[in-house]
């Protein structure tokens, strides 16, 4: 299962505060326990570390 979650709140967002982020944001690959595995993968990189 997975699930996708778009924040639209930006620097104003808990997420921003949570993994303590510094900048704008990017894209995350979490696991279910919420630890990062990835940041900013290509679409390509997304579906060799899905399968």
């Amino acid at each position: 299962a997975s699930a996708c979650f778009v924040e639209t709140e930006g620097t104003k967002s808990g997420l921003f505060d949570k993994y303590r982020l510094q900048q704008g944001f990017t894209s995350y690959l979490l696991d279910k326990d919420g630890v990062i595995l990835a940041k900013d993968v290509s679409a390509k990189e997304l579906d060799t570390l899905l399968k």
